[in-house]
């Protein structure tokens, strides 16, 4: 909270200082009343001005100095609409009492280094010169909405509480780098970034928000060996520049619980925004078109199901659901056997996507299907086209879970990417059939088959031979034509999925 206010002796009305920022009368009252306080006025252009509003940068810098040297050592808070025509330089300075700089309009330069500052309020302030936070401990809070940097700002090495730079525009050069922090949420939505932006090893402790915030062209935004450990939000954004998210192997700037969104987010050359060697997952890029971002050394969270599980865990699931289908998908709980996929829905759903989240879902994985084949990422392509025919399956209710053609393709080939499953099915169509032939068939033919004899009748079945003897009767002949059915179809999927596997 800002420190009581001690109000001084009103100007003579006729002579009031006249405040060119746009404000209330009532602020404007609180004004003469504190930072006007004992101060003459002169005419400047036709209006009357203290010295501390004057808008004159040639103004007299000895007592426009001296007055603010006098009140910062006095431990006054207010300095509003205050106009410096000469640097605010402070080194080793701590300030515990709020400073409140609304409007203030900062000629020169700023530095402030190597100090604690309780609270700082710097909203709609404008700065022509260029302004250096270096090394500082913005202690509770700082706030910067509405301002105006017209030259380069750093804030490197500083760590922040609770920070807010909406609406802020940056003209040149914004830093917040050398390991500066933030150690509650950060707030630059609306911002308008005209110049390049360096996050390079920058840590957000909680959820920071670029929505709607512009990065314009011909610059570079930089988050090398940054680190988001919670929410960071893109949403409605306009990326116009080149865009990077870089990690190294101690520090992959995605950690575990942090969530990415970028949602509505206009890229507008998408080839220029690049992720090297962090960690990311699927759900992060719903509604947004990723099939021309750039991904290297990526490692995808939640997109190998059956590696992440096991194969005897998948096996039980498998099991599980076919046989308890009815009672667990009319529940509409079938994720339960498909945990990644549940995780990226959940994800969804905490972000605010409530319907065809699912369908979204499939959609974002298609598009990253399809920029993973571009680059000759097979296998995660192969991935991301599993998870997304997978999700679209569980958009289906109750039996239609099971009951379906995704359900089928799902178990015979992996959706058409995995050959050991289909092989592993062919061979199950040939020995089962090979099995019903030795114990249950009836041929025009007074030899009985033994096991081998009918695996060879399946396999001469399976590959459209028309072998001898004929059935003889219905049944034999109903299992003969379904195995000229399913036996092809499975050699079909078992040949695309050797091919995507092979021949790309």
């Amino acid at each position: 909270m800002l420190s009581p206010r001690v109000i001084g002796p009103a100007p003579n009305p006729d002579r009031r200082c006249h405040i060119k920022a746009t404000l209330h009368e009532m602020e404007k009252d609180a004004i003469w009343g504190d930072v006007c306080r004992n101060l003459d006025t002169e005419d400047y252009l036709g209006d009357d001005y203290c010295i501390l509003h004057n808008p004159n940068p040639k103004k007299d810098p000895k007592e426009f100095t001296d007055i603010i040297e006098a009140r910062l050592k006095s431990n006054h808070c207010y300095y509003q609409a205050v106009v410096f025509p000469v640097p605010f330089e402070t080194n080793h300075v701590d300030f515990k009492l709020p400073l409140n700089f609304f409007h203030a309009v900062f000629y020169s330069y700023i530095d402030i280094l190597d100090g604690q500052i309780t609270n700082i309020y710097l909203d709609y302030a404008t700065f022509h010169g260029s302004v250096r936070f270096y090394h500082l401990n913005f202690s509770q809070s700082a706030t910067f909405t509405f301002s105006h940097f017209k030259n380069n700002a750093s804030f490197m090495g500083s760590w922040f509480e609770r920070s807010d730079f909406n609406h802020a525009v940056f003209d040149h050069k914004a830093e917040f780098n050398s390991w500066a922090k933030f150690r509650d949420d950060v707030n630059f939505s609306n911002v308008k970034f005209q110049g390049e932006v360096d996050f390079n090893s920058c840590t957000f402790e909680k959820a920071v928000r670029f929505e709607n915030s512009e990065f314009s062209d011909a610059h570079v935004t930089s988050f090398k060996r940054s680190e988001f450990q919670s929410d960071v939000i893109f949403d409605g954004a306009a990326i116009n520049c080149y865009f990077d998210f870089e990690g190294d192997s101690s520090r992959r700037v995605f950690v575990k619980n942090a969530s990415m969104s970028m949602r509505n987010t206009r890229v507008n050359k998408p080839e220029h925004l690049t992720f090297h060697t962090v960690d990311l997952r699927p759900n992060w890029f719903v509604n947004v078109d990723s099939r021309k971002f750039v991904f290297t050394d990526v490692k995808w969270i939640n997109i190998d199901w059956w590696r992440e599980k096991g194969f005897w865990n998948n096996f039980r699931n498998l099991v599980h659901s076919t046989l308890l289908g009815l009672r667990r998908f009319s529940t509409g709980k079938g994720e339960e056997a498909n945990e990644n996929i549940a995780e990226e829905l959940k994800s969804l759903e905490n972000r605010g996507f409530d319907l065809q989240r699912k369908r979204l879902l499939a959609i974002a994985c298609r598009q990253l299907a399809v920029n993973a084949e571009d680059n000759n990422q097979y296998d995660d392509a192969s991935k991301f086209r599993f998870m997304a025919m997978e999700t679209r399956r569980l958009d289906h209710g109750g039996w239609r879970r099971v009951l379906n053609l995704y359900w089928i393709y799902k178990w015979t080939s992996g959706y058409g990417e995995s050959w050991r499953r289909a092989a592993l099915v062919l061979f199950g169509v040939w020995f089962l059939f090979g099995i019903f032939y030795w114990q249950l068939g009836s041929f025009n033919s007074e030899h009985l088959f033994d096991l081998p004899q009918s695996l060879g009748y399946s396999s001469l079945v399976m590959l459209l031979q028309k072998p001898e003897p004929r059935p003889a009767s219905n049944f034999t002949f109903t299992l003969y034509i379904l195995e000229t059915i399913f036996a092809p179809l499975q050699v079909a999927l078992l040949a695309l999925a050797i091919r995507r596997k092979f021949m790309r």
